[in-house]
């Protein structure tokens, strides 16, 4: 991997204030103006603003965060709670107390997903029970779904059924831990149960048209694969493997991948493809390959964003494979011709944990972090950013205190 200009950004767990999900719910068809030169600085500012008395918003913006306040310790792990701040002025709307030791939040139909567990009767003899705890945008927790011994490692779901795919707690040697179960959003009630069989885990699902389509962690590694939303059946897998080491980033009809491609001779680092993927059949639609800049060079892409027309990617080159220089690239998404290149002074947040940034307006709405400074204490400044999908230029950039480790989320017309 290619080390990035700010590859302290990456060192999160030392923060004492864990900021696990950033969801802002605004319109933002207001934020536009005039259109700068196609000129991607994204360089945050290490200025912060002092907050005022709270307020009514006026724009209706909110920022949901889920947020463990302190560190852990030889008693158990620190409070953990769903905060919503007003996004105008940052003051605390409300905080949802939960379970401590929580970690993982996920969104989607404009509700908030969380798993947990229930302390078993006897904690001597059994193990806790795992439940999906289910809340609205009032922080208000409107269901709670018991899993078992089911460990959630993706919450995905659609208007009418909530999918959970993990690891059953009680798998034995021989057995099927790995699986999919849909459950009834309204009633809790459960749908349908796929075992998976020779897998490890999940990772980077997505639901794209009627699959569930993601990777699975099978002994040889990552398997790009399909499930029927309606009955958990196979739909497809990809054969040799196409999940590549960033998994998988949908856009319109089509999954995109990044895989490391074997380099030209045994002096030379590996190359990259970019790989799309027509998500109801498993077939390649097209492939873009990138070579390491000379003998000692170094390539890396992260996908930033997808749309119907174009995929969006960091592309980081390398003379020396040690320090790189960053361009933002579109790419088309019907041939994988590029449609642009910018060069930026700083890292945007490509592929969140396998999630893609959204894209509202024309913008595309990711984080951009800067370099940390040898005389400050603390993570480097990070900012949330809109960015031009027609030419790469910044339209506007907000300073953010924590670090996002998963994507801006859009719900509707909102983000």
């Amino acid at each position: 991997m290619i080390a990035h200009p700010n590859a302290s950004r990456r060192s999160i767990g030392l923060l004492p204030l864990v900021l696990v999900s950033l969801v802002i719910s605004t319109l933002i068809g207001g934020c536009g103006g005039t259109t700068p030169a196609a000129t991607a600085t994204h360089t945050p500012s290490a200025t912060t603003t002092s907050g005022t008395a709270p307020s009514p918003s006026s724009n209706g913006l909110t920022i949901y965060s889920l947020v463990q306040s302190g560190q852990p310790s030889p008693a158990g792990p620190p409070p953990t709670s769903l905060n919503a701040y007003d996004g105008a002025t940052g003051h605390l709307r409300f905080s949802q107390p939960l379970a401590n030791g929580i970690g993982m939040l996920y969104s989607a139909q404009n509700l908030f997903f969380i798993p947990s567990s229930v302390p078993a009767a006897d904690p001597t003899t059994q193990p806790p029970s795992n439940v999906l705890l289910i809340y609205d945008a009032s922080g208000t927790q409107i269901r709670q779904i018991a899993l078992g011994d089911l460990i959630p490692e993706q919450v995905l779901a659609t208007s009418d059924t909530i999918f959970v795919g993990g690891i059953s707690k009680s798998g034995k040697s021989g057995a099927t831990p790995t699986q999919f179960v849909a459950f009834n959003s309204a009633t809790g009630a459960q749908r349908w149960q796929q075992p998976i069989a020779n897998a490890n885990g999940l990772e980077n699902f997505t639901i794209l048209g009627n699959n569930l389509i993601g990777n699975v962690d099978t002994q040889t590694g990552p398997v790009l694969t399909a499930f029927d939303v309606t009955n958990g059946s196979l739909a497809w897998q990809a054969t040799p493997s196409l999940a590549g080491s960033g998994g998988a980033i949908a856009g319109g009809d089509a999954i995109y991948t990044v895989q490391s491609t074997p380099p030209a001779n045994s002096g030379q680092k590996s190359g990259q493809t970019l790989t799309a993927i027509i998500g109801a059949t498993g077939k390649t639609r097209w492939t873009k390959s990138f070579a390491p800049p000379g003998a000692s060079g170094a390539i890396e892409l992260q996908i930033l964003a997808t749309s119907q027309q174009a995929v969006y990617c960091e592309v980081i080159s390398a003379v020396d494979g040690t320090s790189g220089t960053l361009k933002l690239t579109a790419f088309s998404a019907s041939d994988g011709q590029q449609l642009w290149s910018v060069p930026e002074t700083s890292s945007i947040g490509a592929q969140y944990n396998g999630q893609s940034a959204p894209i509202v307006n024309g913008m595309i709405i990711a984080t951009a972090t800067g370099v940390s400074s040898g005389t400050t204490v603390g993570p480097p400044p990070t900012a949330l950013i809109a960015i031009n999908a027609q030419n790469g230029a910044t339209s506007w950039s907000k300073l953010l205190t924590g670090y996002p480790k998963v994507a801006p989320i859009v719900a509707g017309s909102n983000v």
